[in-house]
Formats: C-alpha cells, sequence, structure tokens
C-alpha cells in the first residue's frame, strides 16, 4: 500500500472549500432524485408530545458534505487530476448517506476482525498452540 501523501495547510482550505461545494451540490441532486423531493424543515409533535426537527433537504445537503469530505480524505485526494477529485466528491455527496453508512460498516467489521483475531491468538496461545506463520508455498511441505 503506498504512503500517504501528506495535505499541506495552504493546499487543505481550498481543497476543503470545494469539497463542501461538492457535497453540497451532490445533496442537492440527491434531493431532486429522491422521493421526497426538496422538502423543507419543519418541527412535529411526536406521539409522547415532544417536538421534533425534520432537517429536510438540509439533511441530504450535510450528508452529502460528510460524504464529499469522508472520500476525499480516505483516497480522492491521492488523485493528481483536481478535476477528478471534485467530481469523485460530487458523485460521494449524490450518494450521501449511504457512503457515510458504508464506511461506518467497514469500519465496524475492520474491528471486529481485529477482536476475533486477539481472541484466536490468546485461545491458541492458552492451548500452547503456536502461531501459524504464512507459507508462502505449501508444496514444500509434502
Amino acid at each position: 500500500m503506498a504512503e500517504p501523501i501528506p495535505v499541506p495547510i495552504e493546499v487543505f482550505w481550498p481543497a476543503f472549500g470545494v469539497i463542501v461545494v461538492a457535497g453540497i451540490a451532490g445533496g442537492i441532486v440527491n434531493c431532486l432524485l429522491s422521493d421526497e423531493g426538496f422538502s423543507l424543515p419543519y418541527f412535529d409533535k411526536n406521539k409522547e408530545g415532544r417536538t421534533a426537527w425534520h432537517a429536510g433537504f438540509l439533511s441530504n445537503i450535510a450528508l452529502g458534505i460528510a460524504a464529499s469530505f469522508l472520500v476525499w480524505a480516505f483516497g480522492a485526494n491521492e488523485i493528481s487530476n483536481w478535476l477528478r477529485q471534485i467530481a469523485v466528491c460530487f458523485l460521494a455527496g449524490v450518494s450521501g448517506g449511504n457512503v457515510v453508512l458504508t464506511f461506518l460498516q467497514k469500519q465496524k467489521i475492520e474491528l471486529e476482525k481485529t477482536k476475533v483475531d486477539a481472541y484466536n491468538s490468546a485461545f491458541k496461545e492458552s492451548l500452547g498452540i503456536p502461531e501459524e506463520e504464512p507459507d508462502g508455498d505449501q508444496n514444500e511441505k509434502e
């Protein structure tokens, strides 16, 4: 895996502005594509009598910005062409919540895998089973 390229602060803030704009544009397109359309924010009382705020189109835009930033931070910033970076961030903004949810699920799976590996290692150690080393060629044992 390639080493991440550090982003200088002089590049980050203009890039962040572009990411936010791409996320907003993607969130707006997401609103236009959804069944609910461009719903305005409103307050509503639930069954318990509590007032709840429904963000409407603002939630699509916020998720578009979050998705755009996540995609940029975890890979799109390595694309050398700025236009392609913006396009990737825009598409992430259109996908919005799906990108954020997929990212969170991936992080949870990696965490669970780490836990399972640790439990497996501790179990083998408690039984005195030596750790298996990865072997590139299985035919050498025969």
